[in-house]
């Protein structure tokens, strides 16, 4: 059985949360694939700026002022 999910929480959520996995099926193999950093962060800006627009009508800040404010 194969099984896919992609929520990141499980990386930075918990501490319990691999020895709870471990726990229930202890057989399970987990991999985690991990994107350009870069590249995620432009991906959440475009994201929030669409649905910024699309249910507020409004802008996002800049680029520069979003970054370096994180």
């Amino acid at each position: 059985m194969i099984a896919i999910d992609n929520t990141p929480y499980y990386l930075f959520g918990s501490e319990q949360i691999p020895s709870a996995v471990l726990c229930v099926a202890p057989w399970v193999k987990l991999m985690a694939i991990l994107r350009n950093p870069v590249e995620r962060v432009e991906s959440q800006y475009h994201y929030l700026h669409q649905n910024r627009q699309l249910y507020y009508n409004k802008d996002m800040v800049d680029w520069d002022v979003w970054v370096n404010h994180d």
